[in-house]
């Protein structure tokens, strides 16, 4: 999900011309560059995408692992 609305601010930021207005918190707003915010919404798009690949991984050695213990439990159970 917080993928998709970097890559849609990306997207809107790219189409704007002029100064924008940025939000930090829920109280400050200030003004910067087109430039500025494309940069920190990339390099938060690439942060994002690196944790969606460790925990793809993360969760594809958990099933292996769980496959190895069930198979170990079924041959015990089995004798």
């Amino acid at each position: 999900m917080e993928a998709n609305e970097t890559d849609l601010i990306i997207k809107e930021v790219e189409k704007t011309k002029d100064e924008i207005s940025r939000i930090i918190g829920n109280q400050v707003i200030i003004k910067t560059t087109k430039e500025e915010i494309l940069k920190d919404m990339k390099r938060k798009k690439e942060l994002i995408d690196t944790r969606m690949k460790t925990i793809i991984e993360q969760e594809k050695k958990f099933s292996e692992r769980i496959e190895k213990m069930r198979d170990e439990i079924m041959k015990k159970i089995q004798g």
